[in-house]
């Protein structure tokens, strides 16, 4: 997702995790964490491997 601040534009990626009981199809946790994914890809992979688990 970008977001436009002023003439910069921020590159955010965020990562929701959900757990939903199978049977009653109700939510049981929610987590998320967010990070800047403006960099090389290696390092996005690094980032997402870390916000997964923060999360």
């Amino acid at each position: 997702m970008a977001v436009s601040l002023g003439s910069d534009t921020a590159k955010i990626q965020t990562i929701q995790r959900e757990i939903v009981d199978p049977k009653t199809k109700v939510l049981i946790w929610c987590g998320s964490d967010s990070f800047d994914f403006d960099a090389s890809s290696n390092e996005e992979a690094q980032d997402t491997a870390k916000a997964v688990s923060r999360i």
